[in-house]
């Protein structure tokens, strides 16, 4: 519950901009929030108002922290929703969680982010953890470094503190909604160029496709990885089967083939670091010759969506409907 938003929609004469706080008031027997008694204040035309869901899919914010989100329906609960992050570690409270996703569909939180660790239980251990600089040691956390998100590692290393990706492009259009994030600057010196596309195809599955050119090296590893909290199976060399109670959705590595599934502990390298328990990692290791182009293209396929064989263009030739 958010009482700002009904201050918001008063303001906007927006009625769709409490879509969701309608919703929260149906589901909810009782409410504890410290800012609850300001809808006294901002709700009380609420009961004359029409709500009606907003017109918008997809939504861009190219601010300090860049984010862009797209969902396929805002009353079907079985509706596909994926949010990808862009911005800089070093921003406050930041997290090296550049070009990390989270999915839902059929209901169900697939993709997920480890979230926040109480920072109490970290300066107990006498750590210094708001320290922004490259060696700080706020990035051995597990939960703060871009080992436990849903982004790349590149050689083992951490993404630059430093580094700043935004939004290069975005589609609205209903059959190709996506984001592009130009995420070299996180991996300055690491990488000569890596970009992410996350799109929600044919409103039926989720590409999250990155396109990377290598330094003149011998060679580069790279580490693709998902957090989630599903069942995983390995059902064959390319595909990972999620299940959460009835609901399956299907990871498939589609470039490159030649990859080993890999199922992690979602579990840090100190005694300080969360428990993460019932969570997982999933993906694969892939090493790229050095001065090379290569795709990583990874879908999210749920249950009874449409089917994924469909070619997916690269990067350039995605659907735009605004450069950034």
């Amino acid at each position: 519950m958010n009482p700002t938003l009904f201050w918001f929609a008063q303001r906007e004469h927006d009625s769709s901009l409490l879509w969701i706080e309608r919703q929260q008031i149906e589901r909810a027997t009782s409410f504890s929030y410290r800012l609850l008694p300001f809808l006294l204040l901002w709700a009380s035309e609420v009961g004359s108002i029409d709500v009606v869901a907003p017109r918008k899919n997809v939504w861009v914010a190219r601010n300090a922290n860049a984010v862009a989100v797209m969902r396929t329906s805002w009353s079907n609960r079985d509706a596909i929703y994926v949010g990808v992050k862009g911005g800089s570690p070093a921003e406050s409270h930041g997290h090296m969680d550049v070009g990390s996703f989270v999915l839902e569909a059929q209901g169900v939180r697939w993709g997920i982010d480890l979230g926040m660790q109480d920072y109490n239980s970290l300066e107990s251990y006498g750590l210094s953890i708001f320290g922004t600089e490259q060696d700080s040691e706020r990035w051995k956390v597990f939960r703060m470094n871009n080992f436990s998100h849903n982004t790349l590692a590149v050689d083992g290393q951490l993404q630059r503190v430093d580094g700043d990706a935004s939004f290069i492009s975005y589609s609205d259009n209903p059959l190709f909604m996506n984001a592009v994030l130009d995420l070299t600057p996180v991996y300055e010196g690491l990488l000569q160029e890596v970009r992410r596309g996350v799109a929600i195809i044919d409103n039926g599955f989720v590409v999250v496709q990155d396109e990377i050119k290598t330094l003149n090296r011998m060679s580069t590893g790279v580490r693709w990885s998902m957090a989630t909290q599903a069942a995983v199976e390995v059902v064959d060399r390319n595909t990972f089967c999620l299940s959460q109670g009835e609901r399956r959705l299907l990871v498939e590595v589609v470039q490159p083939r030649d990859v080993v599934l890999k199922v992690w502990p979602a579990i840090g390298k100190y005694e300080y670091d969360a428990s993460n328990e019932g969570c997982s990692l999933i993906g694969f290791d892939t090493w790229i010759p050095g001065n090379v182009s290569r795709t990583l293209q990874v879908r999210l396929i749920p249950e009874c969506s449409p089917t994924s064989g469909q070619d997916v263009p690269a990067l350039s030739e995605w659907k735009v409907t605004s450069y950034l």
